[in-house]
């Protein structure tokens, strides 16, 4: 039979420094990046929102791209949907040829239109092209 039939399957994932139980709120709290919270956010919101450390937890989205002439736009709606972009981190593999649309190129350039998500998150977006 085997050892870890019984085993929770949540703490196997964790690693081998944690198979002797899951981790605490606070330990879980402490991975990642986070950010101090914006002014404009509403009091309920911060108390939702908040961790531990007294900070706001960050959104990573990672996109991998294959010469995807539609993946600037799927960034842009990453920024545009979101309730707090400030919050959201964004790294893409960019599989591209020369001729391609890059990722992380605004559709048009950013001194045009610099309300663009991709102009005006563009410290949030990091974009490894291959």
């Amino acid at each position: 039979a085997n050892a870890n039939a019984n085993a929770n399957p949540r703490s196997t994932l964790l690693g081998p420094s944690s198979r002797s139980g899951l981790m605490t709120p606070l330990q879980a709290s402490s991975i990642g990046s986070q950010i101090p919270p914006p002014a404009h956010m509403t009091s309920d919101d911060r108390e939702n929102y908040l961790s531990s450390t007294g900070q706001l937890h960050t959104i990573f989205i990672a996109v991998a791209s294959y010469r995807d002439w539609q993946c600037r736009s799927t960034v842009e709606s990453i920024f545009n949907r979101a309730k707090y972009p400030e919050r959201v981190r964004v790294g893409v593999t960019d599989q591209v040829d020369d001729e391609d649309a890059k990722c992380g190129e605004p559709i048009v350039a950013c001194d045009i239109d610099p309300e663009q998500a991709l102009c005006r998150f563009k410290d949030q977006i990091d974009v490894f092209e291959v």
